[in-house]
């Protein structure tokens, strides 16, 4: 990130995916769909802050 509490961190988004079906079963179309939820793991690859990057909060700000 280049600015804020986590600026110079350094991670990598691994394991991308994108779901081809929703919850109930149903195959989503991406063109009509509001929202798209990808999952996906990510791995610190360099940290040069103090801040502890396993209290979810660094997951939301990438993207969690």
């Amino acid at each position: 990130m280049g600015e804020g509490k986590y600026a110079g961190v350094v991670w990598n988004y691994r394991d991308v995916k994108f779901p081809m079906y929703t919850e109930e079963g149903v195959m989503l179309d991406p063109e009509r769909a509001a929202e798209i939820p990808l999952t996906f793991e990510y791995e610190v690859l360099y940290n040069p802050t103090d801040e502890d990057l396993t209290t979810g909060e660094f997951a939301a700000a990438v993207g969690d």
